[in-house]
């Protein structure tokens, strides 16, 4: 059996073991209001309250939009940085519309894991943080809500050589990285009838195995959305 990644006190913060806020989580899912995806409180309040949707508004999973921008598959590189940007794409692209849960998106990344790695709850917990819970993918698949990203950069953190140079050798195996990377989340959906689209930029951490010589990376941790290394 594998023995667990000794993170170094430094990376405690980033990756936010144990202090997910509420708050943070919903800013990360994007939800603005119980009542709508989209609208800002102000606008929502202005607004005045909207009846909850029936289960019976969802449409079919088959009902798939046109443009349909689902990444199912993960591409394998023993580039650090390639490989943090494919993650993302599939990680920040997904479609209510035809993916049952969120489920669906972090099972793709998860199957890249090591399956050995005791890191693997710890992962499956940072994935989440980037994912609506399923009680709001349900509420977004009423308005039909779809996502998308542009990565801007990815790189690996000027931080990270220190962090390296810091750790007992034995900490650290040999290959594992961090990429850091700057992004926007492009959202499309119907709300009263009009197709809303929305923009959400983003930043974070992407640690990585990659043993050398030329093994494919594989995923070990994700720092909090917006904190990153």
């Amino acid at each position: 059996m594998r023995r667990r990644i000794a993170i170094p006190v430094i990376l405690l913060v980033v990756l936010g073991l144990g202090a997910i806020a509420a708050l943070s989580l919903r800013l990360a899912v994007g939800v603005s209001r119980a009542d709508s995806p989209y609208a800002s409180p102000s606008a929502a309040t202005a607004r005045g309250p909207t009846a909850p949707p029936s289960p019976d508004d969802a449409p079919p999973l088959d009902e798939v939009a046109d443009g349909d921008d689902d990444m199912s598959q993960l591409v394998t590189s023993a580039d650090p940085v390639v490989y943090a940007t494919a993650l993302t794409e599939v990680l920040l692209t997904w479609n209510t519309t035809s993916q049952p849960s969120p489920r669906t998106v972090a099972e793709t990344i998860m199957r890249h894991a090591d399956p050995d790695s005791p890191d693997g709850d710890e992962l499956s917990t940072d994935l989440a943080n980037y994912l609506p819970s399923d009680a709001a993918w349900q509420d977004l698949r009423r308005h039909a809500t779809r996502q998308t990203v542009t990565v801007h950069t990815a790189t690996v953190p000027d931080a990270w050589a220190a962090i390296q140079a810091s750790a007992p050798a034995s900490d650290l195996p040999p290959g594992t990285t961090a990429v850091t990377l700057q992004a926007t989340r492009h959202r499309t959906g119907v709300w009263e009838d009009d197709e809303v689209h929305t923009s959400h930029p983003i930043t974070f951490t992407v640690f990585l195995e990659c043993p050398p010589p030329d093994a494919p990376c594989r995923p070990v941790r994700l720092s909090r959305p917006d904190a990153a290394l």
